[in-house]
């Protein structure tokens, strides 16, 4: 399995997950040859919003978060909000670990 067929599957169940708690998730994520940001704001991959207007934008990751958690922390600084900065963290053979911030 290439890691692109395994980082689609797991943004998939972020986003069956998201869905089955009401949220209406929008894939930002660009893939393509040429691209050369491919994440919103060069740190989200999903964005989803809830009937009561709770925004939340999301990180998916596989197996290790590489240090976006200083990353996360730094822009949740640099820009508060109402929304919700959150890294999703899929561990083999054990599911999500979620880091909100």
């Amino acid at each position: 399995m290439t890691s692109r067929t395994k980082g689609n599957r797991v943004r998939n169940k972020a986003i069956k997950e998201l869905e089955h708690d009401g949220y209406l998730v929008g894939i930002v994520e660009r893939t393509g040859r040429f691209v050369k940001v491919k994440d919103l704001w060069d740190m989200f991959d999903l964005c989803a919003i809830n009937k009561s207007g709770k925004i939340r934008f999301i990180q998916v990751k596989t197996n290790q978060t590489g240090g976006f958690i200083k990353k996360l922390e730094q822009f949740r600084l640099d820009f508060p909000s109402y929304a919700t900065y959150e890294l999703w963290c899929w561990i083999d053979r054990k599911g999500f670990n979620y880091y909100v911030k």
